[in-house]
Parts: C-alpha cells; structure tokens; sequence
C-alpha cells in the first residue's frame, strides 16, 4: 500500500457522493483523485489531503483514479507532507477494491505467490469437500462447523 499527501489543484466536483479531484502529490507527480465526502467530507480547492495510490502505481485497472483516504484541510500544511506509507506486498491482486483502503496481497494463484507452482499444477480436489459461501462472513461459520463435527479436520 503507498499514501501520500497531495494538494487539491483542479476545482472538484460538486457531487454529495462522489468528488473527483485533480491533485499535485508531494511525489512530484500529479493525477485525479476521487473522494468520497460521506467518508471524509466534502474536499475544496487548496485542501491537502491524503491518497492511496496503489492500484495506478502498480498500473491495474482502476480508470488511473487515486482514493483520497483522509483530508487535512486547507492548514495542515505543515503537519501533511510526504509519502506517509510505502509497503508494496509484492504482489499485484487488490483487497477492498475500489475503496480509499485498497491494499495489493500476494495471492496464492498470482505468479510473484511461493505457491503459485502448486496452484498452476491443481488439476482436480481428488474428494476433497467443498462448500461455497455467498459471504465472506459466512466462512467463520462453516469453519466452525466442521471442527466441530470433525475436530481432526483441516480447514
């Protein structure tokens, strides 16, 4: 994941929902941003704020739009500069997509995985019980279950 504070350069949008943002980043390079007023409230010309520019650094695709995360206003100045947060996974699958937390993971069938190799190779699951859960919440649930039924199980 990378953050860094930018400063709102263009006149944003005027939607109560979704505002695109043209922005300077204190990295030198520049981009449009889409903020979310209802999560970080409404941004103006001149306020710096915080992005998350993972997903158009790692060139996925997003439309090239960064997510602003956290807004200091137009006086944070001082307190709102810099890179806040540069830990690239590694790999290149995002978590919470589209979202101002959208974080890159190694993911197991992503070829940069350890088990990537494994996976490539999986032709069939030999027995193995499957269940299919149309929530992720859900998981727990099953998870649960199944050691209780089978304590010795594998989940």
């Amino acid at each position: 994941m990378r953050l860094v504070w930018g400063t709102v350069v263009g006149t944003p949008s005027d939607a109560s929902a979704l505002q695109k943002l043209d922005i300077e980043l204190d990295d030198g390079s520049s981009g449009v941003a889409v903020s979310y007023p209802a999560l970080v409230g409404t941004v103006a010309l001149g306020d710096r704020v915080l992005i998350n520019t993972t997903a158009v650094d790692l060139g996925l695709g997003t439309g090239g739009a960064h997510f602003v995360v956290a807004t200091a206003g137009g006086g944070g100045r001082e307190l709102a500069r810099g890179v806040v947060l540069d830990q690239p996974s590694g790999g290149h699958v995002m978590k919470l997509r589209y979202t101002p937390l959208q974080r890159d993971v190694v993911a197991v069938e992503s070829p940069e995985s350890p088990h990537h190799e494994a996976m490539r190779k999986a032709t069939r699951l030999e027995g193995l019980p499957v269940v299919c859960c149309s929530l992720h919440s859900q998981v727990p649930l099953v998870a649960a279950a199944v050691k209780s039924a089978r304590p010795e199980a594998s989940v």
